[in-house]
């Protein structure tokens, strides 16, 4: 019995072991490693059929003929309307050191300045508190103004009840945006 458990250990190992060793990469791999792959191209919308045509037979990619030359005759209507501005460009991601400050509109800044005087520390936290006013004015909405007063006083930025900041988010947002 004991003969039977090791060779039925032995066994399985192997089997273990023979079925990782197919999972390493040799180095006369067939993909050098100075190859590189051809920047994709941006399509518009119609783009998305040109994949289905080339896997399609004749007679499907006799049909895509007119759409290939309308396609040709928007890119150059396209062309010649934008030609002044640049086409838009990928970059790659870039370190920053400090996150952006948000752009605050004029027609916001009377609301948050007065949310502010109402004892409310609102840097960082300007575009949520825009939001909750915004949604202060839906009477089905009953539930944004309440979390965002919460997360405010939950995060120290005032020392006033829920009940007070609700009513000063409401108030404020009832004059400045309904």
């Amino acid at each position: 019995m004991k003969r039977i458990m090791a060779g039925a250990v032995a066994l399985m190992a192997s089997l273990s072991l023979a079925a990782c060793g197919s999972a390493t990469v040799d180095s006369d791999s067939e993909v050098s490693p100075d190859a590189t792959v051809a920047p994709l191209e941006r399509g518009d919308s119609e783009g998305d059929s040109d994949s289905e045509d080339s896997n399609s037979t004749e007679e499907s990619s006799e049909s895509s003929a007119p759409s290939t030359s309308k396609r040709a005759e928007k890119d150059d209507a396209e062309a010649s309307t934008s030609k002044s501005e640049p086409a838009p460009e990928d970059r790659g991601a870039q370190e920053v050191d400090q996150a952006p400050t948000p752009q605050v509109a004029d027609s916001d800044a009377g609301y948050l300045d007065a949310v502010a005087g109402g004892g409310v520390d609102i840097a960082g936290v300007e575009n949520q508190l825009v939001s909750a006013g915004n949604t202060a004015c839906n009477p089905d909405d009953e539930v944004t103004v309440a979390a965002v007063a919460g997360q405010l006083i939950e995060q120290g930025r005032t020392d006033k009840s829920i009940e007070e900041v609700i009513a000063l988010i409401n108030e404020q947002a009832q004059s400045a945006y309904c």
